[in-house]
């Protein structure tokens, strides 16, 4: 490769030799040393054929994310969407304020409903509480009847037997 009327990019100026590659893109030189710092050592046979020069790469927007990140130095700058709210989060009411008056007739509205569901429950339950008490004093006032028959005739029994 010759190295005339290049444009170089890289460090070491001066040393135009033929160990150099050509950014895809804008055409600048640079050396493989220069390319290679801090990795791989580059060389003619594992240069990549389009390659990119680092303020090439720099610009070009990157496609690994999908998430409308804006890149510096483009003119067409995209930004992220508003976040959506939760699924379970209640509605945002932003221009209403919350006031002890206004939390009392809310909790008071709840508490009136909820004890008004409490009030039949509770009814309903006492009313079976009532028939089962109602059908126990009517054993026991049977019993009671019973005993008494019983002691009748216990003490008929017990009298013919003295008698005899």
């Amino acid at each position: 490769m010759t190295s005339l009327n290049l444009e170089w990019r890289c460090f070491s100026t001066g040393n135009e030799d033929d160990n150099y590659v050509k950014c895809s893109k804008c055409k600048a030189a640079y050396h493989y040393l220069c390319l290679s710092a801090g990795q791989k050592k580059l060389t003619p046979t594992n240069v990549p054929k389009d390659r990119l020069c680092p303020k090439c790469r720099e610009s070009t927007p990157k496609g690994s994310k999908n998430d409308n990140t804006p890149i510096r130095q483009l003119q067409n700058v995209t930004v992220r969407p508003s976040k959506r709210p939760a699924m379970s989060s209640p509605p945002c009411k932003q221009d209403s304020l919350v006031t002890r008056e206004g939390i009392r007739e809310i909790m008071e509205e709840v508490l009136l409903k909820h004890m008004e569901d409490f009030k039949m429950h509770f009814c309903s339950v006492l009313s079976r509480v009532k028939e089962e008490v109602s059908s126990i004093s009517k054993a026991m006032n049977y019993m009671s009847d019973q005993v008494e028959d019983i002691l009748l005739k216990y003490n008929e029994s017990n009298g013919l037997i003295k008698t005899l």
